[in-house]
């Protein structure tokens, strides 16, 4: 029986007992076939009204989306069988996505492209690092730049959606806070500004500071090494169960100051400014929240319409036998 391989990628697996890291390839393969590689390639594992998702490319995605696991579990059919229909269902939605916005008129243009490509690279500190970073995913510039299409027509698509969307009556927005009051209740809260140091005897010294009568937001701003220091250690309203930390200052008044608080991130100094007591909260404080809420629901339940009658209407076709055909392989380097 031969085979073909159809892609490699090089992966490292998640063994961290091992005391030695051993390197591994992931390699997809086609049982059973044969012809010349290009010609196995090109076949279609799906088709969505005339436009193909080709063994070659599905192949290259397989082997991407099973990059996360180690190499038990990229060889994993449960992972492997996610993994494709995962892949055959991002092919039929972002094909029919692309279809209806060119139909539409609303297909990314090159100016809108190299717009957003230019946002994502004022990330980088140069062209090189940009570059190597897409080199170390084993991705080309091209099609990196090919994938902000997608991006660019979905984000049409959702713009279009959301002017198609009613807004909420007061009537509509009150009917849900009273069905959904339970989920608006608040716990207690306190206001708080901070200190946060990495030594503990720098704490110390600041926590002296303090008792002296020094203002707190003003030793916040010389010797706080979190970024509330600008803001003279303001964190804001933060509840009970938010931050063990924070949950120290529960006990305090507002005015006052915890004493030096060990956390993961060092050591903290707490301000209570204001406090809150817990209960229900009134319509008028979270109405700004069920709206939104409100808009998202209709806003998925549009989108799910909208694509279900998309699929209805498509011409969609997958190869089955050629899906079932495939083998993912590990090979040790």
């Amino acid at each position: 029986m031969k085979r073909s391989a159809v892609t490699q990628r090089c992966m490292w697996p998640n063994w961290s007992k091992r005391p030695v890291v051993i390197a591994f390839c992931l390699q997809v393969v086609l049982s059973g076939c044969t012809g010349s590689g290009s010609r196995i390639q090109r076949q279609s594992i799906a088709v969505v009204n005339n436009e193909a998702l080709t063994l070659e490319v599905f192949s290259k995605r397989l082997a991407d989306k099973l990059k996360v696991y180690d190499a038990a579990g990229a060889k994993s059919s449960q992972n492997i069988e996610r993994a494709k229909s995962e892949i055959i269902a991002d092919f039929l939605q972002s094909t029919l996505i692309k279809q209806w916005a060119k139909e539409k008129g609303l297909g990314p243009t090159k100016e809108e492209v190299d717009a957003e490509a230019a946002l994502v690279r004022k990330q980088y500190p140069d062209d090189l690092t940009f570059r190597e970073s897409l080199s170390s995913q084993g991705v080309t510039f091209s099609e990196w730049n090919a994938s902000l299409e997608p991006i660019i027509t979905q984000r049409k698509l959702f713009e279009w959606i959301r002017k198609q969307i009613t807004q909420p009556t007061d009537e509509e927005m009150l009917s849900y806070f009273k069905a959904n009051q339970k989920d608006y209740s608040r716990k207690e809260q306190i206001k708080i500004s901070q200190i946060v140091v990495s030594k503990q005897e720098k704490a110390t010294q600041v926590l002296e500071l303090l008792k002296k009568g020094k203002d707190f937001s003003e030793v916040a701003k010389d010797f706080s090494e979190s970024e509330e220091r600008t803001q003279g250690g303001l964190v804001g309203w933060v509840q009970r169960g938010d931050f063990q930390a924070f949950d120290e200052a529960f006990s305090k008044r507002p005015g006052q100051f915890t004493g030096v608080i060990e956390s993961p991130f060092g050591y903290h100094i707490i301000q209570v400014l204001e406090r809150r007591s817990s209960g229900e909260l009134k319509f008028v404080e979270v109405k700004d929240t069920i709206h939104a809420r409100i808009i998202a629901d209709r806003e998925q339940a549009f989108y799910s319409k909208w694509l279900n009658d998309q699929i209805k209407d498509a011409h969609f076709s997958k190869n089955a036998e050629l899906l079932k055909s495939l083998r993912v392989e590990t090979v040790l380097n």
